[in-house]
């Protein structure tokens, strides 16, 4: 019986978590919508901080880089990607925490149907397509790198905050796999 009432007042918990939850189909909007307002920093070793601003101008330390029309076109590619990857990150966050929810009401159901080995197999399978989800960032860490390099190619000021290099793309996946 105390079994039951701990199960009871822990649906209760989720039930009522549930119905606080934000909206989950724009939390990824409101995180990129507040980037592309913002400034984005850049910080590097033995160098001062930069911003790329939200119509693609490069400051260093406070000075403002004097960049051409391809160059700034440039800064607001990279800032794209990094919109990007903050916007699909802030959607994966969230489908995480629904599905930690969602475990936790089956594991409830379980208890109360005396069949809790079930749970497992159908969280696992909701977990591996969100693992599949989150694989896709890595996919944006290789676009991240190729707007790095294009930029700093065309623009040296730029090449000290370039400090994604080859192997994130490759490691992202190892890590996101659990490899």
């Amino acid at each position: 019986m105390p079994i039951r009432h701990t199960a009871l007042l822990a649906l209760l918990s989720v039930m009522a978590l549930a119905a606080c939850k934000p909206d989950t189909g724009t939390v990824g909007e409101k995180v990129s919508a507040g980037l592309r307002g913002k400034d984005i920093t850049l910080s590097a070793t033995g160098v001062p901080k930069a911003k790329i601003t939200a119509d693609g101008e490069l400051v260093i330390g406070g000075d403002k880089v004097d960049t051409n029309a391809q160059q700034r076109a440039l800064l607001l590619a990279y800032r794209k990607e990094m919109e990007g990857i903050a916007q699909q990150g802030a959607e994966i966050g969230m489908q995480g925490a629904a599905l930690g929810g969602k475990a936790a009401k089956e594991a409830i159901k379980g208890v109360f149907s005396g069949n809790p080995d079930a749970v497992g197999e159908k969280i696992e399978a909701e977990s591996q397509k969100l693992q599949q989800e989150a694989l896709k960032i890595c996919d944006r860490v290789a676009a991240l790198k190729t707007a790095q390099d294009a930029l700093a190619a065309a623009l040296p000021e730029f090449l000290p905050y370039a400090n994604i290099d080859g192997n994130d793309a490759e490691n992202c996946r190892i890590d996101t796999s659990g490899d």
